[in-house]
């Protein structure tokens, strides 16, 4: 789990209103652990595997994954809206939280067998209520090392 998600890989508070700005903010997490040799590449490799293959949608939650060259390892990134974004979920609720997977090419397997665990994860209401309700990032991180270690 910790080679997946450290804590500075999770933010709590995402201002964005729209996909696109929430794109932009997961990014800006990546820049921030400089997980990415060239984040517009990065940011252009995502935009396309978004035109190819959308989002998972979860109940009230997204999930964006994107296989890059630009990425320098697999890694994991976490989001939890204020409000939720401007557009609904499946069940009519505002998306409030937010994924991100990116690894390179040569990690395809490992970054499928991620992105299918955090699939998962979504559709799972009680650890989505864990999530919401968690005070800190510390606590986001344990709750997420829990359900990648069972």
């Amino acid at each position: 789990m910790a080679a997946y998600l450290t804590e500075n890989a999770v933010h709590l508070h995402l201002q964005a209103e729209s996909e696109m700005e929430a794109i932009e903010e997961m990014l800006a997490l990546v820049q921030e652990n400089a997980a990415a040799h060239n984040l517009k590449d990065l940011a252009r490799d995502l935009l396309q595997s978004e035109v190819v293959a959308p989002a998972a949608t979860g109940s009230c939650a997204l999930l964006f994954r994107v296989l890059s060259p630009a990425a320098r390892e697999l890694r994991l990134f976490f989001g939890r809206f204020e409000r939720g974004i401007g557009y609904y979920s499946h069940s009519g609720r505002p998306i409030d939280l937010i994924f991100l997977v990116i690894a390179p090419p040569e990690l395809s397997q490992e970054f499928a067998a991620l992105v299918q665990n955090v699939a998962a994860l979504l559709a799972n209401q009680s650890i989505r209520s864990q999530l919401r309700a968690a005070n800190d990032v510390r606590a986001v991180t344990k709750i997420l090392a829990r359900r990648f270690s069972a």
